[in-house]
């Protein structure tokens, strides 16, 4: 984090502009600038389509900015989650009648601490998402439905429909969790948890509850809009983990989109070969010494640089085709074996001889942020917010408190 500014600044119409450009100034990123993660509000914000076209015009981005405005992933969840607001709000209604009658009148708070410790749960703060606390006392539920057996209180029918939407809930939660974790994960697993999402949708929307098929029907509209407009930047990382490649793009792509899989795949392979191309760059001529340009004719024999620009460009085609074979023969190359402690990051380290320019790129790529916040505040209804006993403080000391902060974590 390098800049925290108040909401005021923000909400004006120059207001993100003017932030993000001071900040890339400052900080001397005009020319390590690859990507913008942001909150929908920002993302579709005219001062940040400006800031792009900037960027775009002074050839600061890659593929013509086609990574660059990325909306945040967790924004994207709320959304789609809130889709199913009224019917998630029933059945946490059901579930308050069931805990208040049933369990807590057997169990202290201190019990149901303890016996939600052991779970693994975390209990939600105060100001955590409506959607997060329901989901919070679905797991609780699921756990302790065994030990309060109740069909006046809890029919078979609601029953089965608790434990669909909690296994929705349960997938919304883990990606948001794992996208927006504080160790900053690699982008090379957004996909594979946003496609868990969208197979869990896919498997509740063949239920027999009306209104709950409804709720499933409305989550999938949205997840398929945001997927179109999101699939090429979730699927790059992918083809840059070794133990993947466009090979697991294919297979996943295959199984959803039958006949639909080559348009899908195409644009991927564009993508990548046109940003491994930009990667590659163009070949250093060597310096020429303009104040003695006439002696250096003389010597050359008529050999000048102007007649040489066709030898140049050749030269350039060749080096090219050369550097694209080293994309080639990643592609080609065996899978590397799957194993719980494997470390992406240092696998192209360490493979950076064997692959030098596509080693620098995959850097990059895998820094990609889906989140704009940590978990904390994603699953906070009110936000990023800062420590009370700073809300006196000048708005530069806090930044320097909220930045140096997130440097030490």
């Amino acid at each position: 984090m390098i800049r925290f500014k108040e909401a005021c600044v923000l909400d004006s119409d120059s207001g993100p502009f003017n932030v993000i450009q001071e900040a890339i100034r400052d900080w001397n990123l005009d020319q390590k600038h690859f990507s913008l993660t942001s909150i929908s509000e920002i993302r579709n914000d005219k001062s940040t389509s400006k800031l792009m076209d900037l960027f775009i015009q002074r050839k600061c981005l890659p593929v013509r900015g086609e990574l660059y405005n990325i909306v945040c992933v967790d924004d994207v969840l709320n959304t789609i989650v809130s889709k199913g607001e009224p019917m998630l709000h029933v059945v946490g209604g059901i579930l308050e009648k069931f805990v208040q009658q049933q369990m807590s009148s057997s169990l202290t708070r201190q019990q149901l601490l303890e016996v939600v410790s052991h779970m693994g749960l975390k209990c939600p703060q105060e100001d955590a998402k409506w959607w997060h606390k329901i989901y919070f006392r679905l797991e609780v539920f699921l756990y302790f439905k065994k030990a309060f057996p109740s069909e006046e209180l809890l029919s078979g029918e609601d029953a089965k429909t608790v434990d669909s939407v909690c296994k929705i809930l349960r997938t919304f939660h883990r990606a948001v969790e794992v996208i927006s974790s504080p160790v900053r994960p690699t982008a090379n697993i957004y996909f594979n948890e946003l496609w868990k999402v969208r197979t869990t949708l896919q498997e509740e929307a063949s239920t027999d509850h009306t209104e709950l098929a409804n709720m499933v029907c409305e989550m999938q509209e949205t997840f398929n809009e945001y997927w179109q407009n999101s699939y090429v930047w979730l699927s790059i990382p992918v083809v840059l983990d070794p133990r993947f490649k466009i090979t697991f793009i294919e297979f996943r792509l295959k199984r959803a989109f039958g006949s639909d899989t080559d348009k899908y795949l195409s644009a991927i392979r564009d993508i990548v070969r046109e940003l491994f191309h930009e990667y590659c760059g163009p070949v250093d001529k060597p310096g020429v010494d303009t104040s003695n340009r006439e002696a250096r004719d003389v010597k050359l024999d008529g050999f000048d640089s102007d007649s040489l620009e066709d030898w140049d460009e050749h030269l350039n085609a060749q080096t090219r085709s050369q550097l694209l074979t080293e994309l080639d023969n990643y592609l080609e190359d065996g899978l590397v074996p799957r194993k719980d402690d494997f470390d992406i990051l240092n696998w192209w380290m360490s493979n950076s001889t064997k692959y030098p320019t596509l080693s620098v790129m995959a850097r990059d790529v895998l820094a990609m942020p889906a989140s704009a916040v940590h978990f904390e505040a994603a699953s906070s209804s009110e936000g990023p917010v800062i420590h009370k006993q700073w809300s006196t403080l000048d708005i530069k000391t806090v930044e320097a408190l909220v930045c140096t902060r997130d440097w030490i974590k």
